[in-house]
């Protein structure tokens, strides 16, 4: 794989074990109208990479490769230290806020800095299945 998917699956990973399959609950006490559990099985359960619609995965690469032309040195020099599969895995961790990502591996300024354009990118795209096995963006 090259430098983009390998953001991107790093990415992809950690959307999937932090993001709920709103229509899965984990609990019984509302059968009925899973839109009202109080409590839900994680994508990663049900769904991996694969999964994905296809205009979601070249999306994410349009963003990991416009982060790339607009912050070069500070990519490639995680990228050099951690890995591409780290920044993806991270990016969106600092992007959803979840309390671990660039800024807690210690790697100082530079993670603050790629931290804080995590978070000024905005929350992840929401995933759902469209009734047909596949995740889309929401």
């Amino acid at each position: 794989m090259g430098l983009l998917d390998d953001m991107v699956s790093g990415y992809v990973d950690a959307q999937l074990w932090t993001h709920h399959d709103e229509f899965r609950p984990s609990c019984d006490c509302h059968q009925g109208n899973p839109q009202d559990a109080c409590h839900y099985s994680m994508l990663d359960e049900r769904f991996d990479a694969s999964d994905l619609d296809s205009s979601y995965v070249s999306a994410l690469r349009e963003e990991f490769s416009e982060l790339l032309q607009v912050h070069p040195l500070a990519v490639r020099m995680w990228v050099s230290r951690y890995g591409a599969t780290d920044f993806g895995h991270n990016y969106l961790l600092n992007r959803e806020r979840v309390g671990a990502g660039f800024w807690d591996r210690g790697a100082g300024e530079l993670g603050d800095y790629l931290a804080d354009i995590a978070r000024h990118a905005g929350s992840a795209s929401h995933l759902w299945d469209n009734g047909s096995g596949v995740l889309v963006a929401a």
